[in-house]
């Protein structure tokens, strides 16, 4: 049986446009009934790396998915365990923060410390992610699509890194950021244990060039969604005209077993033809511009030190309602 995968056009961050998009995109797959029950707590897990344009999920593409998770009968709650700042802070300056609360949705949530990692078949370690996680009945990934300066795209897999706690995440940088092939490995171990139930990526205007903060805006005006996300991550680099090979999320699921997702043909795409959807002139990140998939031990360590005076200086939350 081939892995649906659902695209619908859409070319505007306005609310209602979205919400219609995004009802259409998922009726292709059965609706978000397929994905969740009444009475489940779903998390719901955007991009807040930090509140720059472009750079996190659009506000109007996490209150579409929350609206649809509420009609089903479950509980949507948003949150992140951001490197920078608090998951809470981080959504109100990029704007989540009003539609939520006209919903009636709890605050936003940071997802709080680790519990214990794992390996998958016995290879490869996925890193301590946020206990948080325990609360729910399931989760639904929401990237943004961005070129990566250090990973070459950051799309469905990169994205769930950030249930990974705070500085763990520079830990994990300099535990395996010396070979590329092995974070992507980890990355991949670290998707499958999470295990969202959907996928729904923001492509409607991606980065491009510089990212994951600091590249271009591109107006691809996509949104798709797939239960599986690796295959939604390979459809992507088709999309953006990338390298498959340069995308070692896609090399390091097959070596880990999973080729059956990265096959195309093994891909049903639902909505319009993809030869129809391919991003044209996409600027991915030039060679002379990637950087290592590490961060030094001084950084990690001068990182720690401004957590831990933050957490002494206790200061002012940034409030949510």
């Amino acid at each position: 049986m081939k892995i649906p995968l659902s695209i619908e056009k859409c070319t505007t961050y306005d609310r209602e446009p979205v919400l219609a998009a995004m009802r259409v995109c998922l009726d292709r797959l059965g609706g978000m009934k397929a994905f969740v029950a009444p009475g489940q707590r779903v998390l719901l897990k955007p991009n807040l790396l930090a509140p720059k344009p472009y750079t996190t999920t659009d506000a109007s593409i996490v209150e579409a998915v929350a609206r649809l998770v509420l009609e089903v009968g479950a509980t949507p709650v948003v949150g992140d365990s951001c490197a920078i700042g608090s998951a809470a802070g981080v959504a109100k300056k990029a704007g989540m923060t009003p539609g939520l609360e006209s919903l009636g949705l709890e605050p936003v949530l940071d997802l709080g410390k680790s519990r214990p990692g794992g390996t998958l078949n016995g290879e490869v370690a996925h890193p301590q992610v946020s206990s948080g996680l325990d609360g729910f009945d399931a989760v639904i990934n929401l990237p943004k699509i961005k070129v990566h300066q250090q990973c070459y795209l950051t799309l469905g897999v990169k994205n769930l890194y950030g249930c990974v706690p705070g500085r763990r995440k520079a830990l994990w940088h300099f535990k395996v950021g010396a070979d590329a092939l092995c974070f992507a490995k980890m990355l991949v171990v670290n998707c499958h244990a999470i295990a969202p139930v959907l996928t729904i990526a923001d492509g409607i205007m991606a980065m491009e060039r510089l990212g994951p903060m600091n590249g271009d805006p591109n107006m691809v005006g996509l949104i798709t969604a797939c239960g599986d996300t690796l295959a939604l991550d390979r459809v992507w680099v088709e999309i953006l005209g990338a390298d498959p090979e340069k995308h070692l999320v896609l090399e390091a699921a097959h070596q880990l077993g999973m080729s059956a997702s990265l096959d195309m043909e093994n891909i049903e795409i639902l909505g319009p033809p993809l030869e129809d959807c391919l991003a044209r002139n996409f600027k991915l990140c030039a060679d002379e511009d990637m950087m290592p998939v590490k961060f030094s031990l001084p950084h990690i360590l001068r990182g720690l030190w401004r957590q831990f005076r933050a957490r002494r200086t206790k200061p002012v939350s940034v409030p949510v309602s």
